[in-house]
Protein backbone atom coordinates (compact mmCIF):
# COMPACT_ATOMS: atom_id res chain seq x y z
CA UNK A 1 0.00 0.00 0.00
CA UNK A 2 3.05 2.25 -0.19
CA UNK A 3 3.39 2.94 3.53
CA UNK A 4 6.91 1.49 3.63
CA UNK A 5 5.88 -1.49 5.79
CA UNK A 6 5.84 -4.90 4.10
CA UNK A 7 5.71 -3.28 0.65
CA UNK A 8 8.16 -5.86 -0.71
CA UNK A 9 8.48 -9.60 -0.28
CA UNK A 10 11.89 -10.04 1.28
CA UNK A 11 13.34 -13.54 1.65
CA UNK A 12 16.11 -13.22 4.19
CA UNK A 13 19.58 -14.45 3.24
CA UNK A 14 18.52 -15.45 -0.28
CA UNK A 15 20.86 -12.81 -1.66
CA UNK A 16 23.74 -14.95 -0.31
CA UNK A 17 22.81 -17.68 -2.83
CA UNK A 18 23.49 -15.91 -6.14
CA UNK A 19 22.65 -18.93 -8.30
CA UNK A 20 19.15 -19.32 -6.83
CA UNK A 21 16.01 -18.69 -8.88
CA UNK A 22 12.61 -17.50 -7.74
CA UNK A 23 9.48 -17.67 -9.88
CA UNK A 24 6.13 -16.21 -8.89
CA UNK A 25 2.84 -17.15 -10.56
CA UNK A 26 -0.79 -16.09 -10.48
CA UNK A 27 -3.62 -18.58 -10.00
CA UNK A 28 -3.74 -19.21 -13.75
CA UNK A 29 -0.08 -20.21 -13.87
CA UNK A 30 1.13 -17.03 -15.56
CA UNK A 31 4.62 -15.97 -14.52
CA UNK A 32 4.52 -12.61 -12.77
CA UNK A 33 8.06 -12.33 -11.45
CA UNK A 34 11.33 -14.12 -12.05
CA UNK A 35 14.59 -13.47 -10.31
CA UNK A 36 17.97 -15.11 -10.58
CA UNK A 37 20.16 -14.34 -7.62
CA UNK A 38 17.40 -12.35 -5.93
CA UNK A 39 18.90 -8.96 -6.72
CA UNK A 40 15.69 -7.17 -5.83
CA UNK A 41 12.68 -8.37 -3.83
CA UNK A 42 9.23 -8.47 -5.42
CA UNK A 43 7.30 -5.25 -4.85
CA UNK A 44 3.82 -6.60 -5.57
CA UNK A 45 3.79 -5.12 -9.05
CA UNK A 46 3.88 -6.43 -12.60
CA UNK A 47 5.16 -3.98 -15.22
CA UNK A 48 4.83 -1.21 -12.63
CA UNK A 49 1.15 -1.96 -11.91
CA UNK A 50 0.15 -3.32 -8.48
CA UNK A 51 -1.31 -6.83 -8.62
CA UNK A 52 -4.78 -7.34 -7.16
CA UNK A 53 -5.12 -8.62 -3.62
CA UNK A 54 -4.97 -12.39 -3.64
CA UNK A 55 -2.82 -15.47 -3.32
CA UNK A 56 0.21 -15.97 -5.54
CA UNK A 57 2.39 -19.06 -5.81
CA UNK A 58 6.15 -19.45 -5.95
CA UNK A 59 8.90 -21.91 -6.78
CA UNK A 60 12.26 -21.30 -5.16
CA UNK A 61 15.25 -23.28 -6.42
CA UNK A 62 18.50 -22.81 -4.51
CA UNK A 63 20.37 -24.73 -7.24
CA UNK A 64 22.17 -26.77 -4.60
CA UNK A 65 20.86 -30.18 -5.65
CA UNK A 66 18.11 -30.09 -3.03
CA UNK A 67 14.37 -30.07 -3.40
CA UNK A 68 12.72 -26.95 -4.78
CA UNK A 69 10.62 -25.01 -2.28
CA UNK A 70 7.06 -24.13 -3.20
CA UNK A 71 4.38 -22.18 -1.46
CA UNK A 72 2.19 -19.14 -1.57
CA UNK A 73 2.36 -15.48 -0.71
CA UNK A 74 -0.75 -13.41 -0.01
CA UNK A 75 -1.05 -9.81 -1.17
CA UNK A 76 -3.34 -7.62 0.92
CA UNK A 77 -4.31 -4.14 -0.18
Amino acid sequence: NGDGINDTWVIRFLDSVPESTLQLFDRYGRTLFTSQGYNSPWDGKVNGVPVPAGVYYYILDLKNGGKKSTGSVTVLR
